[in-house]
């Protein structure tokens, strides 16, 4: 019975790692076929539209939304879909099982999902809107470097080396003060949702462990329910990695839609 359950376990482990295969090569797979497509399509369109648009974009600020917004778009609707669907698959199927073994110490352990929830919806618009104008900030840099490659020989012909130096600068420090903006909320993100998971262990050790030493569990069901808990750590921390993607796509895809709402003369 001992080698039954042993080869249960592997079978398990094995159809598992097929299907997460599977997943990966459907989901991340189309995003790139769909980065593909937003690229060629977007590319088509610029090379439609009238010189009076040049004349009013910068280039760089096209070459970061036709580069750095794509592949964070791609981002959103590849591995934040592929993980999205992985997390609710999970907290489902351990739910059920941890609810057929102890159903109040399950709505206790699981007590702390508003709690993730809540966090994620306010730091999910903070990333939001600090994403952008990291973006912002990027677009202008990228522009002005476009400039003084393109004008390298006049620039070094009028000797304006210095003066577009610290332009050059001055525009780097914005996108890293972005940039660090950005971190600052991404680094209390994390370790806050890691502290919400801890509490759903304090209670089910406490609350758990009493159980047991009154009867009303065993310790197999224990160890059972605690292995379930474990597999919910990651799609709980899932929850605001998925948030952080789907948040900076959200972001980025005004920007590319700008672009297609220009409409061509002809």
């Amino acid at each position: 019975e001992l080698w039954r359950y042993a080869a249960l376990i592997l079978l398990v482990a094995v159809g598992s790692g097929i299907f997460l295969f599977t997943q990966r090569q459907l989901l991340v797979g189309v995003s790139r076929h769909i980065e593909h497509r937003l690229r060629t399509d977007l590319f088509a369109h610029l090379l439609r539209l009238p010189p009076a648009f040049y004349m009013r974009e910068r280039v760089g600020d096209l070459l970061t939304r036709a580069t750095s917004d794509v592949g964070t778009v791609r981002m959103a609707v590849g591995p934040a879909l592929m993980y999205a669907i992985n997390t609710v698959t999970v907290m489902i199927t351990a739910t059920v099982l941890m609810a057929r073994i102890h159903p109040v110490l399950t709505v206790l352990s699981l007590a702390v999902v508003p709690l993730v929830a809540g966090a994620t919806k306010i730091f999910g618009e903070m990333i939001h809107s600090r994403w952008g104008r990291t973006q912002e900030a990027l677009s202008r840099y990228t522009a002005r470097l476009q400039e003084h490659l393109v004008g390298l020989r006049v620039l070094r012909a009028y000797t304006c080396e210095p003066a577009e130096m610290a332009e050059m600068a001055g525009r780097n420090r914005e996108y890293v003060a972005a940039s660090a903006r950005l971190i600052s909320v991404q680094a209390v993100f994390q370790p806050l949702l890691q502290a919400l998971i801890g509490l759903s262990f304090v209670v089910v050790l406490g609350y758990g462990g009493n159980a047991v030493r009154s009867g009303a569990m065993t310790l197999g069901q224990f160890v059972e329910f605690n292995l379930y808990v474990v597999r919910l750590i990651w799609p709980m921390i899932a929850v605001g990695w998925v948030s952080n993607l789907l948040q900076r796509g959200a972001a980025s895809k005004p920007r590319i839609a700008e672009l297609f709402a220009e409409k061509p003369l002809v």
